[in-house]
C-alpha cells in the first residue's frame, strides 16, 4: 500500500498540468486532517478529485485502463480510480501513517478485506492486516493505513479528529500555490534511515539530506505541468550544495539524452534551479504539448527504478 501511495504520486506528479499557481497556501483536507500524527516532521497530499477535473487528465485517463486496476473492483470491491478522492501521508520520525478518503462501501470492502487477512477487533472497528501494514475504516469515507498499534492511538477517542498540522509545517505549506493538487512538506534535518524510501533514492539523497532542514514542494495540474519546490538549508554552504547537486544531477541526465530525444531535453531544460541566502529554489514548466510525452517515458523511468 505504501508503495501505491508513493507511486500514485509520481504519476500523478508526471501526469499532469501547468497552471499558474494561485494564492499561497494548501488547504489539507479537513476530514482527514484530524488524523494527522503528532509532531509530524513530514506530510504529502493528493487531491484526487481535483485532478480528475484537469484538462490533462480528461486527456488521458484511457490510459489508466490498466488490467490491475480492472481486477480490483473484483478483488477488494473498491476502483481507485473512481472511488478515491484524496491522499494524505503523515510521518513523525518513526511511524507513518496513510489517510485516505473516498465514496467506496466500507461494508463492501470489509467483506472482501476479511475472506483475504486477519481481521482484529477493537472498539467498533475491524482492523485487517498482519498488525505491522493494516487498513481500518471509519466514517465519512476515511480509511487509516499503518501499523496495529498506530492505528489504535488514532481511534481513541480522545485522540480522533484531534490531530493538528505542527506550526513549522504550517509554515511551509504557506509557501506552495493553493491550487497544488500534490504536495509534500517537512521540516527539521530529516533522517532517511527513517523514511520509508526505496534504497536508490536514499542513495541519491544521502550527499546532501544533512544540508536541508526543511521543504515545499508543489505540483500543479491543469493542461501541463508545474512544479514549484522550496528547499531551506542548514547554512548558505548547505544551500550551495544543494544547488550544485541538483544542477548536476540535471545536466548529467541532459547529458545521458540522446540528441534525437529532443522531447526529453526539453524536459530537462525546462528545470530550473536558482539559490537566494539558505533557500535552492526549483520549478518546472511544462507545456502541454511536452507534459503529454511525459507518459511515453513512465515505462521506462520504472524499469530503471
Amino acid at each position: 500500500m505504501r508503495f501505491l501511495f508513493c507511486s500514485l504520486i509520481v504519476f500523478t506528479a508526471a501526469l499532469v498540468s501547468c497552471n499558474k499557481t494561485d494564492a499561497p497556501g494548501i488547504e489539507v483536507d479537513a476530514k482527514l486532517k484530524g488524523y494527522i500524527l503528532p509532531k509530524s516532521k513530514v506530510l504529502a497530499g493528493v487531491d484526487l478529485d481535483k485532478i480528475k477535473l484537469t484538462d490533462f487528465f480528461k486527456r488521458h485517463q484511457s490510459q489508466l485502463d490498466l488490467p490491475r486496476f480492472n481486477q480490483l473492483p473484483q478483488e477488494i470491491g473498491m476502483d481507485p480510480r473512481r472511488d478515491l478522492s484524496s491522499f494524505l501521508f503523515a510521518w513523525n520520525g518513526s511511524d507513518a501513517l496513510v489517510m485516505t478518503r473516498g465514496t467506496y462501501s466500507p461494508d463492501q470492502l470489509e467483506k472482501r478485506l476479511s475472506s483475504l487477512g486477519v481481521a482484529e477487533k477493537y472498539n467498533k472497528f475491524t482492523l485487517y492486516g498482519d498488525g505491522k501494514r493494516d487498513v481500518v475504516f471509519l466514517p465519512k469515507g476515511v480509511a487509516l493505513i499503518g501499523s496495529a498499534p498506530l492505528l489504535k492511538k488514532s481511534m481513541n477517542d480522545d485522540a480522533t479528529g484531534s490531530g493538528e498540522i505542527p506550526e513549522d509545517l504550517q509554515l511551509q505549506l504557506a509557501h506552495l500555490g493553493k491550487g497544488a493538487q500534490v504536495w509534500e512538506v517537512s521540516s527539521g534535518v530529516i533522517p532517511l534511515e527513517g523514511l520509508p524510501l526505496r534504497s536508490d533514492t536514499t542513495s541519491l539523497l544521502a550527499n546532501i539530506a544533512g544540508y536541508i532542514n526543511g521543504t515545499a514542494v508543489g505540483v500543479t495540474l491543469g493542461t501541463g505541468v508545474l512544479l514549484d519546490a522550496r528547499i531551506s538549508c542548514i547554512s548558505e554552504e548547505g544551500s550551495t550544495r544543494v544547488h550544485d547537486a541538483f544542477r548536476g544531477l540535471i545536466g548529467f541526465a541532459r547529458l545521458s539524452t540522446r540528441d534525437n530525444e529532443m522531447d526529453q531535453l526539453k524536459i530537462w531544460d525546462s528545470i530550473k534551479v536558482d539559490k537566494q541566502a539558505k533557500e535552492v529554489h526549483v520549478t518546472a514548466d511544462l507545456p502541454a504539448d511536452v507534459a503529454d510525452k511525459v507518459i511515453a517515458f513512465l515505462p521506462s523511468i520504472a524499469k530503471r527504478n
